[in-house]
């Protein structure tokens, strides 16, 4: 068993993301003509994962002539991957529940329940129905 393999898996399972710094190395190489193989390579990193950087990162530029170009850049990808990193997650559970809304804004309005005594008094009224 290749065991130089494996070690090599489980160090970059452990940087799974690309970091800021990454992204500006991939802007830079992309403008110097490197192919996708050849960044991935250099940063470490799957070709396949480039691929889908280099995709989310891709925006049109108008030149002064007025042509489009289309090309990688770094802050454009930065600013969609922190966009996608806020949106994970479950929602929210009061979201939808009215009667729950309505209720803990009773308990902390009208009764002066702090927030996580309502939380507290809202787990034994789910028990007792």
């Amino acid at each position: 068993m290749n065991h130089s393999k494996v070690n090599n898996t489980l160090n970059s399972r452990k940087n799974k993301y690309l970091t800021e710094k990454e992204r500006y190395k991939i802007e830079a190489l992309k403008k110097a003509g490197l192919s996708n193989a050849d960044i991935a390579k250099q940063i470490g990193k799957s070709e396949r994962t480039i691929r889908r950087e280099i995709k989310r990162g891709t925006v049109t530029f108008r030149n002064s002539d007025w042509t489009e170009e289309q090309r990688y850049c770094a802050d454009v990808a930065q600013r969609k991957y922190v966009e996608n990193c806020s949106n994970k997650g479950p929602g929210l559970k009061i979201a939808n529940d009215h009667e729950l809304a309505k209720y803990i804004e009773d308990k902390i309005i009208n009764e002066k329940y702090s927030p996580d005594a309502v939380s507290r008094k809202n787990k034994t009224r789910k028990n007792e129905v």
